[in-house]
């Protein structure tokens, strides 16, 4: 479903991008219907960078129209590795112009560490268009049901029980660090070994925030969302990593002082 969503025909007989992954389309544009075939060349979500690689037989005008996610303060667009625009985010933009073999339009969306408050006033780490989890190890259980057969519990192996410092969640950009740690290839599979990109983070330990009867329930705060019990003083380092690797999971971190 994603994939047949991620281009879209235009009523100029242009083509839209409006949601963004490594792909090859081929389509007809232009007032003759020509054929083009557009490499789209990316890592995204996890990079900044989309890289449009067009490929035409014989030279044509058409739209190329680029969403802007909300998210985004200012992309950026090369076309032939030059400026051509820059625009704000939440919007669709458009380049229209006489197309060429092998032109390659580059848009760029620079991601911000930013976070957001969820439920209970806890706060979630985002950047771009992803929302960061604690990477837990992971320990694998599997069992068999006479009726559905084999499944797989998972159980944390690793600390979980941390709070995120106030003055981190306030200025996320400038405490919290983003790492590159393997590309995207033909070999990649959704779990923790192939994580692409990870986040570092100052946090707290809070010790009586346990497992009650198989749920963690979520430490109360106080009116301005601050955990007022018991919390170590010691800074930890954890590692956070995109929602979707991991099966179990905190994304709602407690915020401690």
């Amino acid at each position: 479903k994603f994939t047949t969503h991620l281009w879209y025909q235009t009523a100029d007989h242009g083509i839209a991008a409006l949601a963004y992954g490594p792909n090859t389309v081929t389509a007809k544009v232009g007032k003759k219907e020509q054929e083009v075939t557009i490499k789209e060349i990316t890592d995204y979500p996890f990079n900044e960078t989309i890289k449009f690689e067009i490929a035409l037989k014989k030279d044509v005008e058409f739209s190329l129209q680029l969403r802007i996610p909300q998210w985004c303060e200012n992309a950026v667009i090369l076309l032939n590795g030059q400026p051509y625009s820059q625009e704000k985010g939440g919007q669709i933009v458009t380049v229209k112009r006489e197309w060429h073999n092998k032109d390659v339009l580059t848009l760029q969306l620079p991601m911000k560490i930013s976070t957001g408050t969820w439920g209970r006033n806890s706060s979630a780490v985002e950047r771009g268009p992803l929302v960061y989890a604690l990477k837990i190890q992971e320990r694998w259980e599997k069992a068999t049901d006479t009726i559905e057969g084999d499944y797989f519990s998972v159980y944390p192996e690793s600390s979980w029980n941390y709070g995120l410092r106030r003055v981190d969640v306030r200025h996320a950009a400038d405490s919290m660090k983003v790492s590159m740690q393997r590309p995207v290839g033909d070999s990649f599979v959704w779990n923790l070994q192939h994580v692409p990109i990870e986040i570092t983070a100052p946090a707290k330990k809070i010790p009586s925030w346990k497992v009650l009867n198989g749920v963690a329930y979520q430490p109360p705060t106080d009116r301005e969302g601050i955990y007022k019990g018991k919390v170590d003083t010691v800074v930890q380092h954890i590692t956070l990593v995109p929602y979707g690797f991991t099966k179990v999971r905190v994304v709602a971190f407690p915020v401690v002082p």
